[in-house]
């Protein structure tokens, strides 16, 4: 999801200066206990710092694609995959040190891979492209990392990238045991939910610039670049394609998912393939949501389109103060808590495969 210009350019200077915290090697949080995490997450959210112990190494040598292993090479074969969104990178999703806490003592690793179109590369990207890369990502973590099963866990428009991955699937989708997601909002209402708004000019430009980006996907020209006022429209200044630009703005593109005004029989289209045990997770007072959704019914119609539904193996949270990224009151600390839970369920529940 697009967030506000300001606020992913710290983002992107906070990730940095966290990186130069980070033990490239082994390393351990220590144990320290969840008590003390929460503590120490409003302490950062307040500094506006985030930091963490871990290992950054590498999953695509040849193109330098690099992971974060929270707190380091930890215990166990099963990882908790955390795929972020628009513009976001390392440590952006401010609850990966307490989450990885909270899921070791279910025998669970945290990781989080940095992929193409993380950071400003989100305009350029594609959901096959990053599929891809979680793909390539499985594979090392398995060859390299001694991991045999995986959870993938989306924020923002990072659970459109965990939903086409279990649709495209891959030579390790059938190492994937469960799908979490976190913030599963429209891009395209979220323009409507802003504090500036679009109305007037704004609306004018939108309707304008996605009229260019049709006719020149109609031209075989959907991966060149949209004028930069297109990229400035949705938020942050970098570059965004032609193809991208009409898949954030339009209704059902790929990337249209999650939006209240799709028909039940649409969202089936877009979540229906979804078979393994999900958690659904939703804030309330996300920002990115207009006022006039209804979040918890459409939760529920997401649960009810997906394919584990009938099989009991949806579940739902509302958290009712946290925000689109969890960084409000004690929101992060619910929804790791649940995520806990889930996976302890998991563990206890019948295992389903592709």
């Amino acid at each position: 999801m697009l967030q506000r210009a300001v606020e992913k350019r710290a983002a992107i200077a906070v990730a940095a200066a966290a990186a130069i915290g980070f033990v490239i090697g082994r390393a351990t949080l220590g144990s320290r206990r969840r008590r003390k995490h929460v503590a120490t997450l409003a302490a950062s959210a307040a500094t506006g710092g985030t930091a963490t112990q871990g290992e950054v190494f590498l999953y695509n040598d040849s193109f330098g694609m690099a992971d974060l292993e929270v707190g380091g090479c930890g215990q166990g074969d099963k990882a908790l995959i955390c795929i972020g969104g628009l513009t976001d990178g390392l440590l952006s999703l401010r609850y990966l040190p307490m989450m990885a806490e909270v899921v070791a003592e279910h025998g669970w690793r945290v990781v989080q891979p940095v992929l193409s179109s993380s950071y400003s590369g989100w305009g350029t990207a594609t959901l096959d492209s990053d599929a891809a890369e979680i793909d390539t990502l499985l594979g090392h973590l398995k060859e390299h990392r001694g991991l045999r099963e995986f959870i993938i866990l989306g924020h923002s428009t990072g659970c459109q990238d965990v939903v086409r991955y279990l649709q495209l699937g891959g030579k390790h989708v059938g190492d994937v045991k469960g799908a979490i997601l976190q913030a599963p909002v429209s891009d395209r209402e979220a323009l409507q939910a802003t504090e500036e708004g679009f109305s007037g000019d704004a609306t004018k430009a939108l309707t304008e610039f996605r009229e260019q980006a049709a006719a020149m996907l109609a031209e075989g020209r959907g991966d060149e670049a949209m004028p930069r006022a297109a990229s400035l429209l949705l938020g942050p200044p970098h570059v965004v394609t032609a193809y991208r630009f009409a898949s954030l703005t339009g209704r059902m593109t790929d990337d249209d998912m999650f939006s209240s005004d799709l028909t039940d029989n649409e969202l089936k289209q877009k979540l229906g393939h979804i078979f393994v045990p999900t958690l659904l997770a939703v804030s309330a007072d996300d920002e990115y949501v207009p006022a006039s959704v209804d979040c918890r019914k459409l939760v529920d119609r997401m649960a009810r389109a997906m394919a584990a539904d009938p099989l009991g193996r949806v579940e739902q949270l509302v958290i009712e103060q946290g925000g689109h990224a969890l960084r409000k009151s004690d929101g992060a600390a619910k929804f790791t808590e649940a995520v806990g839970n889930f996976l302890g369920r998991l563990a206890s529940g019948p295992r389903l495969s592709w």
